[in-house]
């Protein structure tokens, strides 16, 4: 459920940040926040390795280091 949940989050913002609605820096800022959350759950098993890496990858990570 979480990794379905997370899926249509980042998704959505993806969308959001392609429409120019939301700032890169908030962007950033959002992604960096997910990223971190995304952590947790891969510690605590609530998603798998393979959900984690499609999700982090979806998160646009690049765009941060840029």
């Amino acid at each position: 459920m979480i990794y379905n949940v997370m899926k249509k989050i980042i998704t959505h913002n993806n969308e959001l940040r392609e429409q120019g609605a939301i700032s890169e820096e908030d962007y950033n800022a959002w992604a960096e926040i997910n990223a971190s959350k995304l952590d947790v759950f891969l510690l605590c098993n609530r998603i798998s390795q393979v959900q984690y890496q499609e999700l982090i990858s979806m998160l646009q990570i690049n765009a941060i280091a840029g």
